[in-house]
Order: C-alpha cells, then sequence, then structure tokens
C-alpha cells in the first residue's frame, strides 16, 4: 500500500538519472579515445609483476604480443571464480526488454516491489527499458512466451498505472552480490563491476563504478611519479570503503526485505515507503545517497 515519489526539482538537478543503450554508450566512449591506444578482438592471457612494470602477455587474431605498464587497471566487469571474491546467490534472475507503453513515458521511472523482486521501468524514448526480476524457473519461461502472453504477464506483475503495447527481445541472467574483498594489489586496481557486482535494484552499480573511476582518476592526478605505487593504490582503496559498502549494503538490504511475501514485511514495507512519501528529510536522506553515493553529506 506505500509508495514513494521522488522528484529532480527537489534537488535542482536536471533528472535523476539517465538511460541509454549500451552499445550507444560504448561508441561514444571509443569515440572519445584515440583509435590507436584501442586493442581490438585481444585477450589477456598472462600477467607477470615486478617491482617496476606489469607485463601483459595479449593472445588475439593476430597472433601473441608484450605489453608493459606501471599500473593495470581491470575493469573488465563481473569477476569470475576466484579466491578473492565472495559472491552471494540471490537465487533471481533479470528478464530485460524494451517494451512500448500505450502513452510516452514523459521522463518518469517506475520501479515495483513484488514477492518475486523488484520489477523497474526506465524511460529510454517512447520506450520503457525493463527489468523484470523473477526466480529462474519464471525467468526461463518468461523467454519462451509470445510477445503477447509476455506483455500479459508483465501486466499482471506491474499493475494499472501502465500498460504495456509490444515487446522487443528478451534476455535473461542470474543476479548475485559479487564483492572483491581488495581492491588493490601489486601495480593493479580494480574498479566498477571487476571490484563489486550489484544486484541491479534502484541502479546503484553503474553509478557506484562511475564514481570508481572518478576517485581514481583523481589519485592518479595526485601522483608525481609512478602511479602503481602502493601508496597510492591503497589510499584510493581506503578512500572508496565507505561508498562502496554502504552501496552495496545498501541494494542487499532492499534486496532481502522486498523479494517476499511474508505479512508482517509486506506491512513493515508499506509503512517504510509511505514515511519516506511523507517526510521530506528522510525521502531526501534516502535520495541523496542513491544520485551521490554513500559519502553524500547531510
Amino acid at each position: 500500500f506505500g509508495r514513494t515519489l521522488i522528484e529532480a526539482s527537489d534537488y535542482d538537478i536536471p533528472a535523476l538519472g539517465y538511460v541509454m543503450r549500451y552499445r550507444e554508450l560504448a561508441s561514444r566512449l571509443a569515440s572519445r579515445l584515440d583509435a590507436q591506444s584501442l586493442l581490438h578482438d585481444t585477450l589477456v592471457v598472462g600477467l607477470a609483476v615486478d617491482a617496476q612494470t606489469v607485463t601483459l602477455r595479449l593472445g588475439g587474431a593476430n597472433g601473441e604480443r608484450m605489453l608493459c605498464a606501471r599500473l593495470v587497471v581491470h575493469a573488465e566487469g563481473t569477476p569470475g571464480a576466484a579466491s578473492d571474491v565472495r559472491v552471494f546467490d540471490y537465487r533471481q534472475h533479470a528478464v530485460v526488454a524494451e517494451v512500448r507503453p500505450n502513452a510516452p513515458p514523459g521522463g518518469r521511472a517506475w520501479e515495483r516491489f513484488t514477492p518475486d523482486g523488484p520489477l523497474a521501468l526506465l524511460p529510454l524514448g517512447n520506450d520503457y527499458s525493463i527489468v523484470f526480476t523473477v526466480p529462474p524457473g519464471r525467468a526461463e519461461h518468461l523467454q519462451t512466451l509470445s510477445d503477447e502472453d509476455f506483455i500479459a504477464a508483465l501486466r499482471e506483475q506491474f499493475g494499472r498505472r501502465v500498460d504495456f503495447l509490444a515487446s522487443g527481445r528478451r534476455a535473461a541472467f542470474p543476479l548475485a552480490l559479487r564483492v572483491r574483498r581488495r581492491l588493490a594489489g601489486a601495480r593493479q586496481v580494480w574498479i566498477g563491476n571487476a571490484a563489486q557486482s550489484l544486484h541491479p535494484v534502484s541502479g546503484q552499480g553503474f553509478n557506484l563504478g562511475l564514481r570508481d573511476a572518478c576517485e581514481l582518476a583523481a589519485a592518479l592526478g595526485d601522483s608525481r611519479d609512478d602511479p602503481g605505487s602502493a601508496q597510492i593504490l591503497d589510499r584510493y582503496a581506503r578512500r572508496r570503503w565507505l561508498d562502496r559498502s554502504g552501496s552495496m549494503a545498501f541494494t542487499d538490504g532492499i534486496v532481502r526485505a522486498f523479494s517476499n511475501d511474508i505479512a508482517p514485511l509486506r506491512a513493515a514495507r508499506g509503512l517504510g515507503l509511505l514515511a519516506l512519501d511523507t517526510l521530506p528529510a528522510l525521502r531526501h536522506f534516502v535520495a541523496k545517497r542513491m544520485i551521490w553515493g554513500a559519502r553524500a553529506w547531510p
């Protein structure tokens, strides 16, 4: 029964967030780089560290080559199985698609909490990009449905506030919290999803990765001689602790509190959302941390 409305105008900003397709983002980023600095279709097949440099062994269509650097920044995405990575499986899958609503979104995003998990509608032009969180078995079922039956399932899960007319292609992926214990090692540092992969609820993972990159750039800008020095990397890791741990705790807490159908928790959730809507100071406290991270104060 509870709901909360957060408006960008309350924080003197043009928008609470922006939505774009990954391929468009990657294309824009690549256009800002020197083309000669990019190696396409290349895989790191080996890495060796000594006191002064990191030596990378690269493999690809053109054979192997060696590359030396004073610092390697790992930004390759979700970490795989490694002794330094902790994994907390949510036993949920996200089904993603673009859907056409019966009326343009008008810049408004929705997030509805259901017993299966959160359902997010993110405005993307005249469409919505949706993140439909469900148990793994239901995710498989949703992918086998016709577009018409998928739209019917989406209507049933979301309710009557928005209607849907058509759906694009669907994809699904498992959801887990993956946390790398140490952000910095010998002439190496991990940022973004390579450092921590969050549940997509409230859309915090990408924001956190951007702040990782921003703070690392600032830390390296302060370095006079050696960007891979242990002192610089350890200081960066310490500075990221509060924002990182706060963002992970926030998203993990929402998932665990909202992804069930226990009656007392249902009532508590509704009261919590109602409190956010009726108490501006509390709403602003939460919203500022979603916008600027755990270090936002006051």
